[in-house]
């Protein structure tokens, strides 16, 4: 029985590279380059890409819902921005004209792989202080997202992936003519509408306000926010 998973973070697939490997030695090599940094984010999606193929060709019990054929001949699509909003400006700030105000900064790069017009997985890499390296692998739910946002038919308008620390809230924002429009699966908004910021923002913020009154004194003490 296989085990399905949504997504793989790259240190966890030199485990799977070395449990799964018929030679050792591959195994060993490709886990030793999990730390390898690479001059571009393209170059480190690539290698992850390679990486992930060299995976679901071998005889592993986990389920990635890629299809291996399409992925091989996937082509790498616009990079797409990772970044995370800062939980603390969220609850103080009532008002703004662009989340990117709130932003805590890049997180990562999504690096979507595109056949016949459809993402068929992502990888996702991080800056090192000398390059790019790969930090996770084919998360289903980002490729989903990119898809049914339609992210891919962009051309070159400026994307980005925000995440909402403490809310598991994910939102897909995209701006043209100097104007920033969303996408977000949160009360009666879903991935396939464009949404204006006023329309969704007070009622995530309200959520945010009521998580850090029924949460925030006990996650503070317990040291697990950020």
């Amino acid at each position: 029985m296989k085990i399905a998973l949504k997504s793989v973070p790259f240190f966890m697939l030199s485990i799977f590279i070395l449990a799964s490997c018929s030679s050792q030695e591959r195994g060993e090599e490709m886990a030793k380059n999990k730390n390898k940094s690479y001059a571009s984010p393209e170059e480190a999606a690539n290698k992850g890409k390679s990486d992930l193929l060299e995976v679901l060709g071998t005889n592993m019990d986990i389920d990635l819902r890629i299809d291996p054929a399409k992925l091989k001949e996937a082509q790498l699509g616009k990079l797409v921005s990772y970044a995370e909003l800062d939980f603390a400006k969220l609850l103080m700030t009532d008002s703004l004209a662009t989340l990117s105000e709130i932003a805590a900064g890049e997180k990562s790069m999504i690096a979507p792989y595109v056949a016949e017009g459809q993402v068929v997985t992502i990888i996702e890499v991080g800056k090192t202080s000398d390059g790019w390296s790969v930090t996770a692998l084919a998360n289903s739910d980002i490729t989903n997202g990119l898809n049914q946002t339609g992210f891919v038919g962009a051309g070159e308008a400026k994307t980005v992936l925000y995440e909402v620390p403490n809310l598991n809230i994910f939102i897909y924002s995209i701006t043209e003519d100097a104007k920033e429009q969303y996408y977000l699966n949160f009360e009666e908004f879903t991935l396939k509408q464009r949404v204006e910021l006023s329309a969704f923002y007070p009622l995530m913020r309200k959520r945010a306000i009521d998580f850090e009154k029924k949460f925030g004194d006990r996650i503070k003490s317990e040291k697990l926010v950020k």
